[in-house]
């Protein structure tokens, strides 16, 4: 059985550190992904790297109920590749609601196509997934941005994320719903293809301090909040794609950057601490960049620098550090995004060829499994399925008292009850 079968929030917060894997379909299955992380010979003769979570993205392009059932149905392949897994891992979607292909981003419907029935059909069939695994859903992820089309509306965008919520809860306490940003430091986005209008409802909605104008100095979250009893995780997506205005550029991440995306505009301690919420990476990795052809025929090279090994080696130590698993806690699922793929930093802009994969080279997959197994010594913990199969990937227990916050929002002392179960602050 999995410890998550319980429904409350407060039981997943209790649970210990998680890591997991969001890829395409095109790198195959998770028996697949499963086995090129267990190529390494291991030395714990019990364990074998394993991933406790596989996120797979799911695109919702119009059609009512009809549409939604089949690109439902069009997953259902990898659901029961995941089912059939000897362990319960968490069966996890990023959903994508993209029935509209206006670039105005205030008349844009790709929020308004997912009705009342559509929804409807969405949730009957998460509930079904919920009766054999755990079941995360990332719902139109990185709202707060401008690259997808529900992004950046804010009042529009939580009237839909509740009626989903709703509708879940209906009918399943076994399906989870995570609300998951985009790192607010490159905010407000400017230049994206969603970015709203001077004056329009949208802009207004997203100018927090009042000034007439979109910059750093507005709130890069709080618009999108749903509100407490809406939201069962929180979440943000978080890379190193290089230094900032050098983007393209393969460079070793510093040494604070995860940290700084955490902590920047308090989103840890607003959203994870105060709202009590367990905590999930939804999409991280360190961009190695390679050679991309552009639409002119020409050829986009980066400029020589370091390693892949480097580069990708550093981002994961800094993610699993023994520190930053101290600072964090609430972080329960870390989903490293196991994909190459191509990419434009702004809307029409030159394409970058990216590749975030840790198993396809073998230096940089036994570099991370050295990672875990430091941490996994380090905290006593397991990082993989033990004999009985019934233990996740590196289960880091909790082991500190924790602190509490004071109205002004400061960490006062080192606890937090949170459902009656102090929690690491």
């Amino acid at each position: 059985t999995t410890p998550f079968d319980a429904g409350a929030v407060t039981d997943w917060i209790t649970q210990p550190f998680h890591f997991g894997a969001s890829f395409s379909v095109k790198a195959g299955g998770p028996a697949e992904l499963n086995n090129r992380l267990a190529s390494l010979k291991k030395t714990y003769p019990n364990q074998v790297p394993q991933s406790a979570a596989f996120n797979y993205f799911v695109i919702y392009k119009g059609g009512g109920v009809t549409g939604m059932n089949s690109v439902m149905d069009s997953v259902q392949n990898w659901y029961d590749q995941t089912a059939a897994l000897n362990y319960k891992p968490f069966f996890a979607i990023t959903f994508e609601t993209l029935c509209d292909e206006t670039n105005n981003n205030d008349k844009n419907q790709s929020i308004e196509c997912m009705t009342d029935d559509v929804i409807a059909a969405f949730a009957d069939k998460l509930a079904v997934w919920g009766k054999k695994l755990p079941i995360l859903v990332r719902f139109c992820h990185e709202m707060n941005a401008g690259w997808y089309p529900w992004g950046q509306k804010p009042q529009r965008y939580i009237t839909m994320w509740r009626k989903v919520h709703t509708a879940i809860n209906a009918r399943t306490n076994k399906v989870k719903l995570l609300w998951a940003p985009n790192a607010g430091s490159y905010a407000p986005f400017k230049g994206q293809r969603y970015y709203p209008t001077a004056g329009s409802v949208e802009m207004k909605e997203m100018d927090t301090n009042k000034d007439g104008k979109l910059d750093a100095n507005d709130d890069p979250y709080a618009p999108w909040w749903p509100g407490k009893e809406y939201v069962d995780f929180v979440g943000m997506s978080s890379y190193w794609y290089g230094p900032v205005g050098q983007y393209g550029q393969n460079e070793v991440p510093t040494p604070t950057k995860f940290a700084e995306t955490m902590d920047f505009k308090d989103w840890y301690i607003r959203f994870a601490v105060k709202e009590q919420k367990p905590v999930i990476i939804a999409e991280t990795a360190a961009a190695f960049y390679k050679c991309q052809t552009q639409k002119d025929g020409s050829v986009l090279c980066p400029k020589e620098g370091d390693s892949e090994l480097a580069i990708k080696s550093k981002w994961i130590k800094q993610l699993i550090s023994f520190e930053n698993l101290q600072r964090y806690p609430l972080i329960k699922i870390i989903c490293w995004f196991e994909i190459a793929k191509t990419h434009v930093f702004v809307y029409n802009g030159p394409q970058t060829f990216r590749d975030y994969m840790i198993t396809s080279n073998p230096e940089v997959r036994d570099a991370f499994i050295r990672e875990m197994d430091a941490i996994a010594v380090l905290r006593n913990a397991n990082w993989a399925a033990n004999q009985d199969r019934n233990t996740y990937w590196l289960q880091i227990p909790p082991t500190r008292k924790h602190g509490a916050i004071d109205p002004a929002g400061q960490l006062q002392a080192t606890s937090i009850d949170v459902g009656g179960v102090a929690i690491d602050v």
